[in-house]
């Protein structure tokens, strides 16, 4: 199962949004307040920097991050994550602030992408942290993407 949390209380604004695509197998997902499952990404177009494009490979547990600047407006920032293995792999984007914004499991294979409008007041490194179950080797892909966001 792909469970998603958000903190409602990192949102300061009442236009933030978090919508999250993910594609799933047969597993089923956890519906949760302030986040909408998709299970098609929408296209890659409007896309204005990369944050981080990596691969991380670990033993059991492992971290990556990226800084988020803010341009000034509102900006969509899109987090992808792949995990390469055949067991599942645990994650979490950890706020500046240091709260949970998502943390959720991806089977073997899967793939996850998920959007949020940022702002000036989301600036600075955030991160995110991967773990197995069984403390086994692991790798994942992490994309970090941000876009202009529509107008609402």
């Amino acid at each position: 199962m792909i469970a998603v949390t958000s903190a409602c209380s990192a949102f300061t604004n009442s236009d933030d949004l978090i919508t999250l695509h993910t594609k799933q197998t047969s597993e089923s997902a956890v519906e949760v307040p302030n986040v909408q499952i998709i299970t098609e990404p929408e296209d890659e177009t409007g896309i204005s920097s990369v944050l981080s494009d990596q691969t991380i490979a670990f033993n059991g547990q492992g971290s990556s991050g990226f800084n988020y600047k803010s341009g000034g407006d509102s900006e969509t920032v899109r987090v992808r994550v792949k995990n390469s293995n055949k067991k599942p792999v645990n994650y979490k984007l950890i706020s500046p602030t240091d709260i949970t914004w998502v943390q959720a499991k991806l089977g073997a294979g899967e793939n996850t992408t998920y959007e949020h409008i940022f702002g000036p007041h989301l600036e600075g490194n955030w991160e995110m942290r991967f773990d197995t179950d069984d403390g086994s080797k692991a790798t994942v892909e992490l994309e970090v993407q941000t876009a202009k966001s529509p107008s609402i």
